[in-house]
């Protein structure tokens, strides 16, 4: 890939983590305010970007994210309106992504139906920050169905990002790794299809 000029994506993560959905809200303002106040501006790929209330799985789901006080974060305000909600989606049984068992071939949208669905009520964009299944045809079928089901509604989704690369992962189940990580073998002519 090629940049032509440097992106700013800035995440409330740290400021989010076990705050009560009010106090993130407003500490994501005062963030918002702040990068607007300094200069910096946030053009076309500059993203402020929200991980919900808790940083913890699964109130970073997006199967979750409208039943654990994330809802709260739609009145965050940014001047220049490009807020991004960064949600997390697993597709094994708890959602933890620890497993290379999905639970069915259709859980990828499933999941992330709810997800999608507020974000199009509230005029908000979404990113799926984190997202894998294990090297097998029912999660591939899952991650397919996730990806194709975001590219249909490009009005609440502008991404998603495959957990697991550097070469520090080793023989870890999703690493994304080039040229022979376990995701990457497995995944890497599916995502470049639908990506």
């Amino acid at each position: 890939m090629h940049f032509s000029k440097l992106a700013i994506v800035a995440s409330t993560v740290a400021l989010a983590a076990a705050a009560p959905p009010k106090k993130a809200k407003r500490a994501g303002n005062f963030e918002f305010f702040g990068v607007n106040e300094s200069g910096a501006e946030f053009g076309n790929l500059n993203l402020p970007g929200v991980l919900g209330t808790d940083y913890t799985w699964p109130v970073t789901g997006a199967w979750t994210w409208t039943t654990s006080g994330n809802t709260a974060l739609s009145a965050l305000t940014d001047p220049s309106e490009k807020i991004v909600y960064e949600m997390h989606q697993y597709l094994d049984s708890d959602g933890s992504g620890t497993s290379e068992a999905c639970v069915s071939a259709t859980i990828g949208q499933e999941r992330i139906q709810a997800a999608t669905e507020w974000l199009q009520a509230n005029g908000k964009k979404g990113i799926i920050g984190e997202f894998a299944g294990g090297a097998n045809d029912q999660c591939k079928s899952a991650v397919t169905g996730m990806l194709q089901y975001m590219a249909k509604n490009t009005d609440a989704w502008v991404g998603a990002l495959w957990w697991g690369g550097g070469p520090w992962w080793g023989d870890y189940m999703y690493s994304m790794e080039p040229p022979s990580g376990v995701g990457y073998s497995y995944y890497i002519d599916t995502l470049k299809t639908l990506g």
